[in-house]
């Protein structure tokens, strides 16, 4: 299967991207992301260092995911103290430097939908199925299948009711073939999870894949 990437998208070589995907103009994708097959990213969004996206995700325009922190608690909050080489190279000998971690692994789970110009803090973690609302600010872990929304990013409400989601992530839909998904009806979610159900419980069930 093919992606669907533009000339105007930076991708760096040590990403790694599970085919087909689909950018939208100038997309960035730093060193060592990953994102998932169906999984869609609007122009002007940058994937940070370290960023994991799940498969069937939807990602709007100038979002920012696994933005870099910055040491709140020292003196100075400014990188000339701990990433002057990336910086300000020509005064690398200038200041000491003191390690802080800009770029936590970030993690988005599958099926997670994120409005236009939202910020995911680096380190956050967004569970599968969750919402986040345009121009959020996600500073802190989202569960499974929550809409949040706000800055900073809040919880509205949840998608389904408890048994619900768990029924969904027990499932790990996300893992199936596409072509097991095709023939579910996704607009009613009880009957497409009874169907799938079923078929776990078959003779002969079906395989997840990593």
């Amino acid at each position: 299967m093919k992606s669907y990437i533009p000339k105007r998208a930076t991708v760096e070589p040590c990403a790694r991207i599970e085919a087909p995907v689909r950018f939208f103009g100038a997309v960035r994708v730093r060193e060592a992301c990953r994102i998932g097959q169906f999984t869609m990213v609007n122009d002007r969004t940058t994937l940070f260092p370290q960023t994991a996206v799940g498969r069937y995700c939807s990602i709007g325009k100038g979002c920012e995911i696994g933005a870099p922190m910055h040491p709140v608690g020292w003196l100075t909050s400014n990188p000339a103290f701990f990433a002057v080489e990336q910086h300000f190279p020509e005064q690398s000998d200038l200041f000491p430097q003191t390690a802080f971690e800009q770029y936590a692994p970030t993690t988005i789970g599958s099926d997670v939908w994120i409005g236009s110009l939202a910020i995911i803090n680096a380190g956050v973690s967004i569970g599968h199925g969750a919402i986040v609302g345009g121009g959020s600010v996600v500073t802190k872990d989202v569960p499974p299948y929550a809409i949040v929304g706000g800055s900073p990013a809040r919880l509205i409400r949840y998608r389904f009711d408890e048994e619900t989601v768990q029924r969904l992530l027990a499932t790990q839909w996300w893992k199936l073939p596409p072509e097991e998904l095709a023939t579910l009806d996704v607009t009613h979610v009880h009957e497409a999870l009874e169907t799938l159900e079923a078929r776990y419980d078959a003779p002969a069930p079906v395989r997840l894949r990593a």
